[in-house]
């Protein structure tokens, strides 16, 4: 992956408002990514492989450019393995999605569980240690 210049460096939480809006702060980096997805239904999902060969990222730098867009910059970005990624436009999508995440985050966690030999109580426990 390429070192960053000054402007490409992570960047820093920009607090979340209630309307996606294209940051000041936003690395061109993200905003090249933003632009192939941003406003883009579900059924014309754009793949991983596409946002690659149309940037020249690598594809674990598109997946973490992604990662920050929703985490960082609060965009409402939707994902599967098999679609792609889109703009999530409608409560019903974006339930689903965190539907989709909690229960993926459900069965690492209880996989976790089992590999330590502890019961999920304790692992929800360690969780709000780590929360506080």
């Amino acid at each position: 992956m390429k070192k960053k210049s000054k402007e490409e460096k992570k960047p820093q939480a920009t607090g979340a408002g209630s309307e996606p809006t294209l940051s000041i702060s936003m690395t061109l980096r993200h905003r090249k990514i933003l632009h192939y997805i941003r406003f883009r239904p579900r059924k014309k999902a754009v793949k991983n492989s596409t946002l690659v060969k149309l940037t020249g990222y690598h594809e674990r730098e598109v997946r973490e450019l992604v990662r920050e867009l929703v985490m960082i910059y609060q965009q409402p970005i939707g994902s599967s393995t098999s679609e792609g990624y889109w703009w999530i436009s409608n409560p019903t999508d974006a339930a689903e999605i965190y539907d989709r995440l909690r229960g993926r985050a459900m069965k690492i966690l209880q996989r976790a569980a089992a590999i330590r030999g502890i019961g999920m109580d304790q692992v929800v426990q360690q969780l709000e240690l780590d929360l506080k």
